[in-house]
């Protein structure tokens, strides 16, 4: 520890998930096989972020006149105090491994208000041949992240959570990368989320056995919406959005993130590395696919689990959901009810585990983050009745929070005729325009679109960021033909909507569930792009949400 203010949000979770496997030790000889751990760990106070902005005059009012690169620029020019730099050479001479240079604000992890994925996260290959330029590279990193503490996405949200965005302080995490070098990249085998509650479960799951999504590589494949695998760990081998496998390797993962260790990369303060996106074609040789992936056998129409043979390969995670090589259901299942003893409360954890030859050594099974699982609002009974199912113009089976809404008049919905897989990101431009329409006065409005909002990869949903949807009530997720995907759970942006008491439909095929675009777009446009139109409708919208049954409705009230 460097400093001695507050820790953040993050840093707590990680103490007290600490303090817990101190007081609560898990079986050793259930899991003999692996070792558990958190990855060393450096935390730098708040108080050396009240230094910085006070030594490099950055003040609040100054700052949120800017542009987020401008912001950037001007924190990238500052100095950062001399006591901390010699505090961080002197960790650099034992830290001889990749680093992530991860927030831990105030705000960031709380129950009420997650601040989830809003600030900057830099990770460094931390191997250059001299300690200097080693240390001007984690000096910028660390410059990043308190520069983000005043970006375009966390100030948004704090708007809309009706936070003062001076209030806030940055702390930071410098922590080991868990993993191993294949060739020119770094990566673990698996990371992962895993929750002590799962809003979809389908029968025999119970909400209480939580859900776990599960990516090979880092973990931007999970907390930015991409392709990943969905389970309950009370039941991993069940998969039952996959019935077939065909719809397997349709919904598989085909890339994932890496640290670039390549040599001859820009290494000035100026450039520190983020991960690369790779095809598993790419690391097919890996000895450790064999732990993770099946091949796909035309011929018998099925996935066999073992990398032995010819074939595409597709990552099902079988060996590690079916076999006992590594007991990881039991581990992660352990690890929730620990967490949840740590915070009274159901929570979130962020994992990664990497293996090698496990006939010489154990596999390591990272604990990254531990945070509450953003508060539900079940404040009180919300009642949908065979009139609003009957009335509704929207109805989902599985929608999310608890609300009974009546104020919102209009609908932003992405133009099904236009939509483009390919041009999603122009598509969230445009909503991030309309959305600025609302800015003025306290309107909300309803947004309506294809696939997994939020997601990073554009084709499988929108990538809009918090600020470009800052001003909507609820959102509604619909499927395309082209955009089959399971509901959000496991993303950051996710976290946010939760947390800001956002309703939340997802619309599946069968009924209930149902959208009547006819209708939608049959009313008079107020404005529409290309891609996206904007409907005002005189009579308000009754949006209603039940918490306890996850049935959600809208209908225009009369």
């Amino acid at each position: 520890r460097i400093g001695s203010g507050h820790l953040g949000g993050k840093a707590e979770g990680l103490l007290r998930l600490k303090a817990q496997l101190q007081a609560t030790p898990l079986d050793r000889q259930r899991y003999a096989s692996l070792h558990i751990r958190i990855p060393c760990t450096l935390i730098i106070a708040t108080d050396e972020f009240d230094h910085f902005m006070q030594a490099n005059k950055l003040f609040t009012s100054d700052l949120e006149k800017l542009a987020d690169p401008a912001i950037a620029d001007r924190f990238a020019s500052g100095r950062l105090p001399a006591t901390l730099s010699e505090a961080l050479r002197t960790f650099l001479t034992h830290a001889d491994y990749p680093l992530a240079v991860r927030s831990s604000s105030l705000m960031e992890d709380a129950r009420q208000h997650g601040y989830a994925g809003l600030y900057r996260s830099r990770m460094l290959t931390n191997d250059q041949p001299d300690i200097e330029s080693r240390l001007s590279c984690l000096q910028s990193a660390i410059k990043q992240v308190y520069a983000s503490t005043f970006f375009q996405d966390p100030r948004a949200y704090a708007r809309r959570m009706a936070h003062e965005a001076g209030y806030e302080k940055m702390a930071v995490i410098v922590q080991q990368i868990i993993g191993r070098r294949h060739r020119d990249m770094f990566f673990p085998a698996v990371s992962g989320v895993m929750q002590s509650l799962n809003f979809y479960p389908l029968p025999p799951q119970q909400p209480e056995d939580g859900v776990v999504h599960l990516a090979m590589g880092l973990g931007t494949t999970v907390v930015s919406g991409e392709r990943a695998l969905r389970f309950c760990p009370r039941y991993p081998l069940a998969l039952p959005h996959h019935d077939s496998p065909q719809a397997i390797m349709a919904n598989s993962q085909r890339h994932f993130y890496a640290l670039s260790m390549r040599a001859g990369q820009p290494t000035g303060p100026q450039a520190p590395q983020q991960p690369i996106r790779v095809h598993l074609a790419d690391v097919d040789d890996t000895p450790t696919m064999r732990y993770l992936a099946g091949t796909w056998i035309a011929a018998e129409n099925r996935i066999r689990d073992t990398v032995q043979i010819p074939g595409p390969r597709v990552l099902t995670f079988a060996p590690l959901r079916r076999h006992d090589i590594i007991p990881l259901a039991p581990l992660l299942r352990d690890l929730l009810a620990l967490g949840a003893k740590a915070l009274q409360s159901p929570v979130e954890m962020e994992f990664c585990l990497d293996i090698g030859d496990l006939s010489r050594e154990r596999a390591v099974f990272g604990l990254l983050q531990l945070r509450p699982m953003a508060a539900q609002p079940f404040l009180a009974p919300v009642s949908i009745d065979r009139d609003d199912l009957n009335q509704a113009f929207c109805v989902s089976s599985r929608a999310l929070g608890n609300m009974a809404d009546e104020k919102m008049h209009d609908v932003v919905y992405i133009k099904p005729e236009a939509f483009d897989p390919a041009r999603t990101r122009e598509i969230a431009d445009q909503v991030a325009r309309l959305n600025a329409r609302f800015n003025d006065g306290n309107r909300r409005f309803i947004l309506v679109g294809p696939g997994r909002w939020g997601s990073q990869d554009p084709w499988l949903g929108i990538p809009v960021r918090w600020h470009h949807i800052s001003k909507v009530g609820a959102i509604v997720e619909t499927t395309d033909q082209r955009l089959r995907v399971e509901p959000s759970q496991g993303t950051h942006l996710f976290r946010n909507i939760t947390a800001a008491g956002i309703g939340y439909f997802h619309i599946i095929h069968h009924p209930p569930d149902r959208l009547d675009w006819q209708w939608l777009q049959s009313l008079p446009k107020s404005e529409q792009t290309e891609w996206v139109a904007h409907v005002h409708l005189p009579s308000p919208i009754l949006v209603k949400v039940d918490g306890r049954t996850c049935q959600g409705v809208m209908k225009l009230m009369r």
